[in-house]
């Protein structure tokens, strides 16, 4: 009766676990979703600035700054995944 009850608890256990591996699968396809729209809401974007301020924007100090907010941005995402 001992091995019965063990082998159900650890069915029980395996199947929490796959249950977990899932909803952080789904978790992560959902933030690679986003992450996918959100590249190319940016590329869109520098897009219509180049078109506007002309191609020597990308070597402006304007872009620059963007571009250093952005870093700053993902550091403090990562940062606050992690902790």
């Amino acid at each position: 009766m001992d091995v019965r009850a063990e082998k159900n608890d650890i069915d029980r256990r395996t199947q929490e676990i796959s249950q977990g591996v899932q909803s952080v699968d789904q978790d992560l396809n959902s933030m690679d979703n986003r992450i996918e729209r959100l590249n190319q809401s940016k590329d869109t974007k520098l897009d219509n600035v180049r078109t506007v301020k002309g191609e020597g924007f990308d070597e402006s100090p304007e872009h620059m700054a963007i571009l250093a907010e952005i870093e700053s941005t993902k550091s403090q995402f990562l940062l606050n995944a992690i902790s």
